[in-house]
């Protein structure tokens, strides 16, 4: 008889006995898949509410900047608002820019708004580093 004939004739290995090994395993690997997905979503739903709260404060700030803003006239007679973390020197270098962009094109192209991006302190470099090594093959 072989080693393997000799495990499965033991008489300790019967059938019930091999069940209850596998349906123990498969509950215990389960039970423990539920308990890290719900301590994944425990850890997620923290981290979000303080982005949350973050963005809220955000949106209520940015409304009480907007009735703060600086009103002028474009060259072409209509009126927008300036927000007042942007200078003036900025909000010219851009139009400029955009206008020759559309002179290129052969349109006119207006500025209706200008805002900072919301991430302020991302460097642009490290940005496009962390996609270019994360990206999927």
């Amino acid at each position: 008889m072989s080693a393997y004939q000799t495990i499965l004739a033991s008489p300790e290995m019967t059938s019930s006995y091999v069940a209850a090994v596998v349906i123990t395993g498969l509950v215990v690997v389960f039970a423990c898949l539920i308990i890290l997905v719900l301590f994944l979503y425990l850890m997620g739903f923290i981290f979000n509410r303080d982005k949350k709260s973050k963005k809220k404060d955000n949106i209520s700030a940015s409304g009480s900047s907007a009735a703060k803003g600086q009103n002028t006239t474009d060259s072409v007679g209509k009126t927008s608002t300036v927000k007042s973390g942007i200078s003036s020197e900025v909000v010219a270098a851009i139009s400029a820019a955009i206008a020759m962009i559309g002179e290129k094109a052969g349109k006119k192209l207006l500025v209706k708004r200008i805002t900072r991006s919301s991430k302020r302190g991302v460097n642009s470099w490290a940005q496009a580093g962390k996609i270019d090594n994360t990206r999927p093959f």
